[in-house]
């Protein structure tokens, strides 16, 4: 179960990390129509400054979470932090072929180092196995 939910946890990072650039830049386009345009209602159906509290929230919480996830992320090799990298966070389609290829060992070593990693990431996240 715990693993389960580490894998989400691992997707989730991934994508909140490739978004947070445009969130970011959403943010700065926000301020810059409130100040050149002022602040009205949007298609959303909130006014420019309730969409720019939002964005700043959301923002915020995601940069909470991958704080949090780096830190936990840390606890990982070099070897074990490139094997969960191409399982869970930028998966490709030939990323089995990419880590042999990298690391130089056998499809079921690769297996296994994702195994350990996710074994400690557990641990250090939810403090079990």
């Amino acid at each position: 179960m715990y693993k389960h939910r580490m894998l989400r946890m691992l997707k989730d990072y991934g994508d909140i990390k490739r978004m947070q650039p445009v969130l970011s830049q959403q943010i700065e386009n926000t301020k810059w129509q409130l100040e050149k345009r002022g602040d009205r209602v949007t298609s959303s159906g909130m006014s420019r400054s309730q969409a720019l509290v939002e964005m700043e929230k959301t923002y915020n919480a995601n940069s909470e979470y991958l704080k949090d996830m780096d830190c936990r992320l840390a606890l990982l090799s070099d070897r074990e932090m490139t094997v969960i990298h191409h399982f869970y966070i930028e998966r490709t389609w030939d990323y089995i072929e990419i880590l042999n290829e990298k690391l130089g060992v056998e499809r079921s070593q690769i297996y296994r180092i994702k195994d350990r990693a996710m074994t400690k990431l557990c641990r250090g996240y939810f403090g079990v196995r």
